[in-house]
């Protein structure tokens, strides 16, 4: 057990630390034995370890689990697992792991899965708005054809195919954001 790379702890049925190994008193310096394991954990919740000692003590043989934020230098994420050691025995069986590294993954997939769904979203309004620019560039194209540069609508349609072009461009600028191609 002392060797073991994940936080084990003995503690009594208030939380009084009785023994540890050296996983578990390296997670904070507040834990050490004779400590109170909810003094280890952050103020806001304190109230859910304390919680969670009285669920493991009141219930059968079961597993009770949390998550809190251990402060320190650097703050970490613990998991902490509690289990009754003993039947006839008020002991609890404390395990720590440290989630601090896949709490920071999670939220970096989370953020990706985001981002791709931004560019989906674009992809999605680029193609519909491509779709609208198309025949207006087209009827522009058309009426340009029609017309003499001393035509007094001349000037105006010139500047709707100008804008219409603009934004075009900026559609295949959202396309290529949606499809990760770099643009240059």
């Amino acid at each position: 057990i002392s060797a073991a790379p994940l936080g084990i702890a003995e503690a009594d049925a208030q939380g009084k630390i009785e023994d540890a190994n050296a996983a578990f008193l390296s997670l904070s310096a507040k834990s050490r034995r004779g400590a109170m394991l909810a003094d280890m954990v952050a103020d806001g919740e304190r109230t859910a370890v304390l919680k969670a000692l009285s669920n493991i003590g009141a219930s059968a043989p079961g597993l009770v689990a949390i998550d809190a934020t251990v402060p320190g230098d650097k703050a970490r994420i613990v998991q902490f697992t509690f289990t009754k050691l003993a039947e006839s025995e008020g002991t609890v069986l404390v395990f720590a792991i440290d989630k601090t590294e896949s709490k920071a993954l999670e939220m970096q997939l989370a953020q990706g899965q985001k981002m791709q769904a931004v560019g989906q979203l674009a992809s999605g309004i680029a193609h519909d708005f491509n779709n609208v620019l198309t025949p207006i560039i087209g009827f522009a194209d058309l009426l340009l054809a029609k017309m003499r540069p001393t035509d007094p609508a001349f000037a105006d349609v010139m500047n709707i195919k100008q804008n219409a072009n603009r934004a075009a461009n900026l559609v295949r600028q959202l396309l290529a954001f949606s499809r990760r191609q770099t643009l240059t």
